[in-house]
């Protein structure tokens, strides 16, 4: 959190991930609030709080995940669409890192297309790995929610706040001194084409964007050849080649 408060100075709380589900069929509103409840409750980094520095984070008891209902079905067709859009930019600018919360709900009802569920979640305590698990969660919180079940999604892991203290902790008393010769001649030869804050610090108004096309032999190769020799995808075989560049480079 210390670094994110440090390169994110401008509007720190509007770093945000949205996501807008598409749901099978009409929901249970009560059911659906019992389950958000249930998937604050049993992952703390949902309830998140930080200082205003940053300089540690906070857990707060409460696993308040308040859902927020738009009918559309006075809405013109042609406006649901901006209606929703409006509505997800109202929530992203919402969230707070200090006083909370950090993750908002939204069902849209009514249209064509709804249900729609929207999620919009602080950056810092998502990223593209725990979207599939509060998602895996929050589908079998609704389905034991709508049955009348005891909403349990199981024993809990070591709450985000308890992990992070050890970890520094553990750090100040010396946990990782004996690796600390190692990682310095490591960083000391590589030649990986940084500029180790030389020009700043690293914003995101400094980024650049290299394309790059590739022959018509090579692409048919890694769509077609390449999956069926190696029994993988075309993102892992690109993997492969930026690590062997990595490792040239370091």
């Amino acid at each position: 959190t210390e670094w994110f408060f440090a390169t994110h100075p401008v509007d720190p709380d509007h770093f945000t991930m949205a996501m807008m589900l598409d749901l099978v069929e009409r929901v249970e509103t009560r059911a659906l609030e019992r389950a958000l409840r249930a998937l604050a409750v049993q992952h703390d980094m949902l309830r998140l709080r930080a200082d205003e520095d940053g300089s540690r984070v906070l857990g707060v008891e409460e696993a308040r995940f308040d859902l927020a209902v738009v009918d559309l079905e006075g809405v013109e067709p042609g406006d649901r669409e901006r209606v929703a859009r409006e509505r997800t930019e109202t929530e992203q600018a919402s969230l707070s890192l200090t006083q909370g919360p950090v993750v908002r709900a939204v069902l849209f009802e009514g249209g064509p297309d709804d249900p729609r569920l929207l999620i919009v979640v602080h950056h810092l305590v998502v990223d593209g790995v725990s979207w599939r698990v509060l998602l895996e969660d929050l589908g079998t919180a609704y389905r034991r929610a709508v049955e009348g079940s005891e909403v349990d999604l199981g024993p809990r892991s070591t709450p985000f706040p308890v992990w992070a203290e050890r970890l520094a902790r553990h750090t100040a008393e010396g946990g990782f001194d004996d690796e600390m010769d190692h990682w310095s001649r490591a960083v000391a030869r590589t030649e990986l084409p940084v500029d180790h804050g030389a020009a700043g610090n690293g914003r995101v108004a400094d980024q650049a964007i290299v394309t790059v096309s590739l022959p018509e032999t090579v692409t048919r190769d890694l769509l077609r050849e390449v999956p069926g020799v190696f029994r993988t995808r075309v993102n892992d075989v690109l993997l492969a080649a930026l690590g062997r560049v990595l490792c040239e480079w370091s």
